[in-house]
């Protein structure tokens, strides 16, 4: 093979990974309701986040939390940053696994087994984050109990306003 050919399979190769990575990109960063920055994991930092109290703040949790004992606030607070830090390690795996993907799509011949075992790494650490969101929701509900939860949270998910855990009833997209 001439090095023309050679360099064009390896564009064209480069190429269409580039178009697979958004069809895997996790449904996270689609606007699921479900992404690791907001609520429980927000990525928003102090001020903007769950616990801050800024205008990034729903109106249901500003609800919720002015309802609660410091003592309570405070275990939200710790619940929050104990959640943010998995999630970033989490989100960090997830990366890689998309990037192991990637590179493996990349290659000619395609390797069926490894794509496959890829795919599954990646899937297994979206379930991860998943299962910490739903964890850290269950505890929230714990602290909070049942009556300021329903309260709060009346109409639906994320409340009189809709959305999601810690989303305001907007979509972004």
């Amino acid at each position: 093979m001439t090095r023309k050919v050679v360099w064009g399979v390896a564009a064209v190769l480069a190429f269409t990974a580039m178009l697979a990575l958004p069809a895997l990109a996790d449904e996270d960063d689609r606007g699921s309701g479900m992404r690791p920055d907001y609520g429980m994991s927000a990525g928003r930092g102090m001020g903007q986040g769950m616990m801050g109290g800024g205008m990034g703040m729903p109106p249901h949790m500003q609800a919720m939390l002015a309802e609660l004992s410091p003592d309570k606030r405070e275990q939200l607070r710790d619940l929050h940053f104990g959640m943010h830090r998995q999630m970033i390690a989490k989100r960090a795996e997830m990366q890689q696994a998309r990037l192991d993907l990637a590179q493996v799509l990349s290659k000619f011949p395609l390797d069926r087994d490894a794509a496959t075992a890829a795919f599954q790494k990646l899937n297994h650490t979206r379930r991860e984050m998943f299962d910490l969101r739903m964890t850290a929701r269950a505890q929230v509900q714990q602290i909070v109990g049942k009556e300021l939860w329903e309260k709060t949270h009346a109409g639906g998910m994320g409340g009189p306003m809709g959305g999601g855990m810690g989303r305001g009833g907007h979509r972004h997209r």
